[in-house]
């Protein structure tokens, strides 16, 4: 088909006013739809084009640089994909692309589509395209992208620039200028592929705008193995019905999502990857894009890279192992604990750990010895009194009160100092089990 841009046929008509030139404006027209996606998590085969418009004088030939990426769950058994395109007219010349290409799963390889402009082409006349990759044997395993070819004047841009015209009269007259199109206000572009892509900080959203039609936005972030981040579009306009995927330094698809119903509501599009957990440190790129190629300047979106530590099993932070208190694993290294005191922040830390209290008591006097965690998830604290030998149990208690936090009531038989060992019910240990300790009258 072919596209003749008001901006072109504004420019033409005032040159012809003007008796001054031609000036052609090189037209700001977004892709043709890419094909829908499959509502799945797992995409598997993805094909990107490094630009989805470019442009070129008469007779110069133009290349578009495309990037197959496949998932681990591809199911291609030949490992051969056809190449075709369709929709190049009169104008322009199709360079025959390679008929084939072999990619394995979980692999990526490139390829080139070259489109010469003709010598006659008017200036602003316009071809898309579609090209597709298809395995051989299971065609619906395939990928498709719109591009779009656009025919200037001696590299012209998409902004003209108006001559004026000069009259014998006192007042010079300025020529019109041209309607203006639309304008894609996006403080993130250019971020149309991974070379371009914007870093995303955790917790910290951005609001992007698709546009021009066909648009794609590439963000990255750094991963540290063991993390655990979700990668959620919070917000979209009405219009828009976006994908995310998730791809490592290699170019590799690690993980995609069309639809993420919160809430179970079918009638929520926004796309969301939820937790997941990085394999290994390095960075990782996001890519966005509307599934139908829709793209305009209102066209907005919001999206964040929620981050949820180590999840529900964190890695061990040594530094945060050490409490105010330790060493304190033997009757040895106990540590002091006065009457009327509140130990704050004691930490089963690492896993397997044990701490040891001891205090000074007077017979016949009561005394209570009370922990506290909080409720903080993986406590289950045991207590133990032992004697002043640091070895002889007096008492033991594990839970109080239809609570898990042990409390022990007691008396001794002399005056002396005695111990209490505290240990987490399974040895569990991690930086974020904490607990107050109090020795009361």
């Amino acid at each position: 088909m072919r596209l003749a841009h008001p901006f072109s046929r504004a420019l033409i008509a005032l040159g012809f006013t003007l008796a001054l030139g031609l000036l052609f404006l090189a037209p700001h027209l977004g892709d043709a739809p890419v094909l829908a996606r499959p509502l799945q998590q797992t995409q598997p085969v993805d094909l990107t084009v490094d630009s989805p418009t470019k442009y070129g004088d008469p007779n110069a030939l133009i290349t578009f640089n495309f990037t197959v990426t496949t998932s681990p769950t591809n199911t291609c058994a030949s490992q051969t994909y056809n190449v075709s395109v369709t929709g190049i007219g009169s104008g322009f010349t199709l360079v025959p692309p390679p008929g084939t290409i072999t990619v394995g799963a979980a692999s990526t390889t490139t390829f080139q589509v070259q489109i010469r402009v003709g010598s006659t082409t008017q200036p602003g006349t316009a071809e898309d395209a579609v090209v597709q990759v298809a395995c051989q044997g299971a065609t619906s395993i395939s990928d498709a992208v719109s591009i779009l070819v656009v025919a200037t004047v001696n590299g012209a841009t998409p902004t003209a620039t108006l001559l004026p015209t000069a009259t014998a009269t006192p007042t010079g007259t300025v020529g019109p200028s041209p309607t203006a199109g639309p304008i894609c206000a996006d403080a993130f572009e250019p971020d149309n592929g991974p070379s371009q892509a914007k870093e995303i900080r955790p917790d910290q959203p951005q609001t992007h705008v698709i546009c021009p039609r066909g648009d794609e936005d590439f963000l990255y972030f750094g991963g540290v193995s063991g993390k655990v981040f979700t990668i959620d579009v919070s917000a979209m306009t009405e219009g828009l019905d976006l994908s995310l995927s998730l791809y490592d330094a290699a170019g590799n698809l690690l993980a995609f999502n069309d639809d993420f119903p919160r809430n179970n509501d079918p009638f929520d599009i926004k796309p969301r990857i939820q937790s997941y957990r990085v394999p290994v440190n390095g960075q990782y790129f996001i890519k966005v894009r509307d599934n139908a190629g829709r793209g305009d300047r209102n066209l907005s979106y919001v999206v964040e890279l929620q981050s949820e530590a180590y999840g529900p099993t964190p890695t061990q932070v040594a530094e945060l192992c050490t409490d105010l208190f330790e060493p304190d694993g033997v009757p040895a290294e106990a540590r002091l604990l006065v009457i009327r005191e509140v130990q704050p922040n004691h930490r089963f830390c690492p896993a397997g750990d044990a701490d040891w209290v001891r205090f000074f008591a007077k017979a016949g006097q009561r005394f209570v010895l009370r922990v506290n965690s909080q409720g903080r998830a993986g406590a289950d604290p045991v207590m133990i009194l032992v004697d002043r030998d640091g070895a002889s149990i007096l008492d033991f208690e594990d839970d109080t009160q239809n609570s898990l936090d042990p409390q022990i009531e007691f008396e001794v038989p002399v005056d002396g100092f005695y111990f209490a060992q505290l240990k987490n019910v399974g040895d569990i240990g991690n930086q974020f089990i904490a607990y107050d300790l109090a020795f009361e009258p």
